[in-house]
């Protein structure tokens, strides 16, 4: 068969066209230039206006395609991404250009209409809240709820609740009066760890009704508080928000609230990622998301470099089933619940970032567990390094899985709440704990029956196995430097801890978990401590006073204590049943046949 000239001149011109790549286009975007407008064809001599015109244009994104918001930029609303593919080679990037501050995507709502309803109150209507409002910031500060009592009265703004039929209801003598709190919020402490938000449905004499169930079992002894009514408005900054008629109500005593910076937190999200294959976001700031500012799910090879979240109404960022995913030099910072939470993330890194100011508000947080946290980090051959934790309501760092969590810095944790540590992980397999600084918990024991702060530095709870606890600085904690709880394969080496306000180290055998504290390796590591009512190491047991023999290893250990001559101390604590008894040194050895190699050195025989 002959071919014409033409028809094979025309096959050649589309395999050309097949064969030879496009140059990857980069799209700019500004706010503040006056030339920008949606109509343009996004040069940086003519750039878009709007994330309408980005998120248009997400869709057909190819491979080394860059989209770039310029610096100084504020941006309302946000992006939706969904099935993006870079390659290793060439990514998809989200970015900035220009000098000055990074763009911002905004989720907040600026009130400028302020009505005066009243002495010091003041409304204004909020058209483009999504829902519930979580949020309401002053100069760029969360404000807290009304609320009752105020935090500077009773205990920490705590009243105790003198009983309660069912998780739905709660009683107290000091309920009963002239106001009124259906339709009000009750923050209870339904455990230690825990503040439950339920609305109220009714209030009858000295009994709340709630719609929703507490947590746990309420138990009288344990704290409640009411927000977000307008009979708490007291104070300058308290706010309540009313989603039906979408209407937020400010007490403020300092002159019309429209001369101020006022904003809630009014879109649920900024930034949505899905399925998404090797892209960058790059130099951005999110800012006043109400739910989840950043949302990464079923995604590789994605980075997130140099980005903020910041004031957030909720949490601000999330990761579910991503691979290789890195997040870098990055700030999550004034969130009113959780930080981040990494779940189902393999080989993932998360590197020299900041998570600070998380959960700091009591009651402005979420229900139940979980909450209050500055990082969740689940997953394997995943690497949490060089970060800061600071200023956290709960816990500072869980890990679940096989996770590295190596020198990170993570001070100033459990403020609102007990019950926590530093680093934590309960029921997880294969993690390392190595090189951290971990110091300055704590722990807040406001409306709990409690005298214990129960803030530990490192917190190894309920059937958690074959995990490393090495080369770490623990100090100025409020319970132990050190906390073993049910756990087996354990290796606690070459710490050190200073100054831990109940013991360095303490290890727990009890029947809340299954696993018997058994395998331990404790060697090599240095204890100090000041305080005469602090020990250096405690085990308890709920029905063994010889527990000491079977859990593993201790050897090779130094004891510096200058005012305690029994620093070690063994509990057991059934009724029938209980014993404490301390310990030097040499009357350990003799007793159990550890520490055999140990120096004591201060206060010892």
């Amino acid at each position: 068969m002959r071919f014409s000239g033409w028809y094979i001149g025309a096959l050649l011109l589309v395999a050309a066209c097949q064969t030879v790549p496009t140059s990857p286009n980069t799209y700019y975007v500004s706010s503040i230039d006056p030339s920008a407008n949606d109509h343009n064809p996004g040069t940086q001599a003519q750039p878009w206006r709007t994330l309408t015109r980005v998120q248009s244009a997400l869709d057909s994104l190819n491979p080394g395609d860059q989209i770039l918001l310029q610096r100084g930029s504020i941006f309302d609303g946000g992006l939706s991404w969904v099935g993006a593919r870079g390659t290793p080679d060439a990514p998809i990037t989200l970015g900035a250009y220009g000098d000055g501050d990074n763009p911002i995507l905004s989720g907040a709502e600026t009130l400028r209409e302020w009505i005066s309803i009243g002495v010091d109150r003041w409304q204004a209507s909020c058209a483009t809240c999504e829902g519930a409002v979580n949020g309401l910031m002053i100069d760029g500060e969360l404000q807290a709820m009304a609320r009752h009592p105020n935090p500077d009265q009773g205990d920490d703004g705590y009243l105790y609740f003198d009983s309660a039929a069912s998780r739905f209801s709660i009683s107290d003598d000091a309920l009963r009066g002239d106001i009124d709190w259906s339709g009000g919020e009750l923050v209870v402490r339904s455990i230690a760890w825990v503040l439950d938000r339920l609305p109220i449905s009714a209030h009858e004499g000295d009994t709340l009704v709630t719609t929703d169930p507490a947590s746990y079992d309420l138990t009288s002894g344990y704290g409640y508080f009411i927000q977000n009514h307008a009979d708490a408005l007291d104070r300058d900054g308290e706010w309540i928000y009313d989603a039906d008629t979408q209407m937020v109500t400010l007490y403020w005593s300092a002159g019309e609230p429209s001369a101020f910076d006022i904003e809630v937190t009014a879109r649920d999200s900024l930034l949505r990622i899905e399925a998404a294959h090797h892209i960058e976001v790059r130099d951005l700031t999110l800012h006043g998301a109400d739910a989840l500012a950043l949302y990464i799910e079923r995604c590789s090879h994605v980075g997130i470099v140099g980005v903020s979240v910041i004031n957030g109404g909720a949490d601000g960022i999330r990761v579910a089933s991503c691979d290789d995913l890195n997040v870098a030099n990055s700030r999550i910072a004034h969130m009113l619940n959780n930080g981040a939470n990494i779940d189902d993330c393999q080989r993932c890194t998360l590197y020299g970032s900041t998570i600070e100011h998380i959960g700091l508000l009591a009651g402005m947080g979420g229900s139940g567990d979980g909450k209050y946290l500055g990082v969740r980090v689940e997953g394997e051959q995943t690497r949490f390094e060089r970060n800061r934790i600071e200023h956290i309501g709960y816990i500072g760092v869980i890990v679940v899985g096989n996770v590295w969590v190596q020198q990170n810095v993570v001070r100033h944790f459990t403020q609102v709440k007990i019950d926590g540590g530093g680093i934590y992980a309960y029921r997880t397999q294969g993690s390392h704990i190595i090189g951290n600084l971990v110091v300055d918990g704590m722990g807040n024991t406001a409306g709990t029956p409690l005298e214990s702060p129960s803030a530990n530095g490192i917190y190894i709870d309920d059937n958690s196995m074959d995990i490393d606890v090495r080369a770490n600085i623990i100090g100025w904690v409020g319970a132990a430097g050190i906390y073993l709880h049910n756990t087996r394969d354990v290796r606690v080496t070459d710490n050190l801890v200073v100054a831990a306000g109940e013991s360095a180290l303490r290890l727990s055998d009890d029947d809340l978990g299954t696993y018997n504290l058994e395998n331990t390796l404790i060697t090599r590591n240095l204890w100090v401590a000041f305080d005469p009512a602090a020990a250096l190491v405690v085990f308890d047991s709920n029905n063994n006073a010889n527990m000491p023999l079977m859990i593993g290893t201790s050897d090779r250990n130094r004891f510096f204590h200058f005012n305690n001559t029994h620093p070690l101390r063994m509990i057991t604590y059934p009724p029938a049943n209980a014993f404490d008894m301390a310990y030097t040194l040499n009357e350990w050895r003799a007793a159990f046949g550890l520490e055999g190699e140990s120096v004591g050195v201060g206060a010892q025989p």
